[in-house]
């Protein structure tokens, strides 16, 4: 009999796609299903938002159970477009590198903004007496007429 190798397919080899297929998400509790999953990798950007961003509020003024709330939705929004625009293939680390480069990238020396001068030529306007012009009837559209 001959030996075939687990996982050989006739020949043909199975595609890791279906790894990726089944987003790892925690979905609550257990037994207690939330009514929106929450990807793992989601879960150290809210805490990385959620904690520094307690002391910006108290300084800004927030306090008690508003500060609280206002930090909670921030940091759960920001985590949602993080988990939104990252994946297995494009990880949070990877996203954060993009960015620090695209901050730090050598950009051409902007020009101070140059003098612009401007000749008023009054004599080149008609200017007319409002009480010497003749009355014009405006014509209403719909209506009478």
């Amino acid at each position: 009999m001959e030996h075939v190798p687990p996982g050989y397919n006739g020949g043909r080899l199975r595609p890791d796609d279906e790894i990726y297929r089944a987003d790892r998400s925690w979905l609550g509790p257990t037994g207690y299903t939330l009514p929106f999953r929450i990807p793992y990798r989601a879960i150290p950007v809210a805490v990385a938002v959620f904690l520094p961003l307690l002391p910006v509020l108290r300084l800004v003024g927030a306090g008690g159970l508003v500060m609280y709330l206002a930090d909670l939705v921030i940091s759960c929004l920001t985590a949602a477009v993080v988990a939104r625009f990252t994946s297995p293939e494009r990880p949070v680390s990877a996203m954060l590198a993009i960015f620090a480069h695209e901050v730090s990238a050598p950009r051409p020396a902007r020009r101070p903004p140059q003098p612009v001068t401007v000749t008023l030529r009054p004599d080149l306007v008609p200017v007319h007496d409002a009480a010497s012009a003749p009355a014009r009837r405006r014509r209403r559209s719909g209506g009478r007429r």
